[in-house]
């Protein structure tokens, strides 16, 4: 298996590209020896026509012919694993331990979603009997051909058959992957095993895709098209807005659920610090240097109250941040984008008189911390959005009140942390209460990077964390995004299988 370059339309490669283009290697600080081709229009027309034809017959098919699609597609990852986690690191400059852990968490992402629809969950009918000459029963449907953009910071787990494009296929949805050009080597691997496992269980021609181009107009082109029915994003804030206006401005909106940006504040109460003060420093050390902090729940911000307990948190988080060597991100472009808000963010800091320094600018990325006070993150909203990469702001409140203040001065959040004693459940319930307002997942005594693949995840949170705080992208309940329900009254249970079955 190898590298081809191609885009995948369904059963067929892609012909007549005209530009192409190479990944990158950050590690090495060179280009990849592979050429990734660029989609042209008519790839994406042909493409989308494809998903639609197929979605005719896939979404009416079996469930167990679906679930054994997800498994098969599992299936075929592993038996391939090698060359797909050395092409991921090539991309990604991560490391062989982080691409084994995230394929690994992608087929069980796949079986996972193969044994909810097994089951039924976000399928079951609802029925109500009680009025025989009206039986109602309640069905859900999918939505049709489904757009997912892949994200740069998870080439397997959010990428090309990551969470979104497993959930849409198990709702009985068509993909078209529009591939991240910074992985777009292992986009292509993993794609031709996709189609290789169609091909195997018989799924109809289409029901796959993947596309490449740099830049945006692929992206648009895709969301616009009339015969696209839903769109699953995962990326900044300004890419994420510019394409959901895309899909709202059609003729027919459609749905549009987009991760996007979070700072996912830590709060540390004042008794719960004063007893576990040296595991504090380890557990939020870990989390927010793990892999150059490119996570979408790294913890760009802590929150404690005044003390000397606090002053050892800051003093021994910043020995412990200091030690941690410099790390590669997965692409120059994101280190220009790390380096460059973190380049903003200290210079309003030294404005308002914070004692703090740029780091130079080197190409890989520094572990940034700083400590300011309430008034000062208070005084600027600048300093209450996301820079992705190893960034977080320890922020000093004089009192609990200053601290819902520094926490009001935040928008909707993935998640919100807070480690407290039992008491201070309900000493501080003002904290927990603002939480459970702001964001989409509430942790207590532990950190927000680790996502667990289960049922109960919820992955999303009020805007800009998501686009529908309704909805999760991690866990079997992420299928009911691509579903819509249908009332169906008068049928009998026959007359129901003989017509969706």
């Amino acid at each position: 298996m190898e590298v081809q370059g191609k885009n995948i339309l369904g059963f067929s490669n892609g012909e007549g590209a005209v530009k192409t283009f190479r990944t990158y290697n950050p590690k090495r600080n060179e280009e990849n020896h592979f050429v990734i081709e660029e989609a042209t229009e008519e790839m994406a027309y042909e493409s989308v026509r494809k998903a639609h034809l197929a979605w005719e017959a896939y979404r009416f098919m079996p469930i167990s012919r679906r679930a054994e699609f997800l498994r098969k597609i599992a299936e075929s990852f592993r038996a391939e694993r090698v060359y797909l986690e050395q092409i991921f690191c090539l991309e990604s400059g991560l490391s062989e331990k982080r691409a084994a852990a995230e394929l690994d968490r992608t087929c069980f992402q796949l079986e996972h979603f193969a044994k909810a629809i097994e089951q039924n969950q976000r399928l079951l009918p609802s029925e109500s009997d009680s009025d025989e000459a009206c039986f109602l029963n309640k069905r859900f449907l999918s939505l049709g051909p489904v757009v997912v953009f892949g994200a740069s910071n998870f080439p397997f787990a959010y990428s090309t058959m990551g969470g979104d494009s497993a959930s849409a296929l198990a709702a009985g949805c068509p993909v078209i992957v529009k591939g991240h050009e910074m992985h777009a080597g292992t986009g292509d691997l993993v794609a031709q095993l996709v189609n290789r496992a169609a091909k195997e269980t018989k799924m109809p021609d289409g029901v796959f895709s993947n596309l490449n181009a740099k830049g945006h107009w692929l992206g648009a082109f895709l969301v616009k098209h009339e015969l696209v029915k839903a769109v699953g994003f995962t990326g900044s804030i300004p890419g994420g807005m510019a394409l959901y206006q895309i899909a709202q401005n059609r003729k027919e909106p459609i749905p549009f659920f987009a991760e996007m940006g979070s700072v996912n504040p830590i709060v540390v109460l004042p008794q719960k610090l004063k007893d576990e003060k040296e595991q504090l420093v380890t557990l939020i050390r870990d989390s927010m240097t793990l892999d150059a902090g490119q996570f979408c729940t790294n913890p760009g911000l802590v929150i404690g109250l005044a003390s000397s307990e606090w002053d050892y948190l800051v003093h021994e988080m910043s020995a412990a941040v200091k030690a941690i060597a410099p790390q590669v991100m997965v692409h120059p472009d994101l280190y220009e984008k790390y380096y460059g808000g973190l380049e903003r963010n200290v210079l309003l800091l030294q404005e308002k008189g914070v004692n703090v320094e740029l780091p130079e600018k080197t190409g890989i990325a520094e572990p940034f911390m700083v400590e300011l006070s309430a008034e000062t993150f208070v005084s600027s909203q600048v300093l209450a959005e996301e820079v992705f990469g190893l960034h977080t702001l320890f922020v000093r409140c004089k009192d609990e009140a200053q601290l819902l203040e520094v926490l009001n001065n935040l928008a909707g959040q993935l998640t919100c942390s807070v480690f407290a004693s039992d008491s201070e459940l309900k000493q501080y319930r003002s904290v927990f209460e603002w939480g459970m307002s702001h964001a989409g997942r509430m942790v207590l005594n532990g950190v927000p990077t680790g996502v667990t693949v289960d049922r109960d995840m919820h992955h999303g949170g009020p805007f800009p964390a998501s686009s529908d705080s309704r909805f999760t992208a991690v866990g079997s309940d992420a299928i009911a995004r691509f579903l819509r329900p249908i009332c169906f009254q008068g049928f009998s249970e026959k007359q129901l299988k003989e017509l969706i079955s």
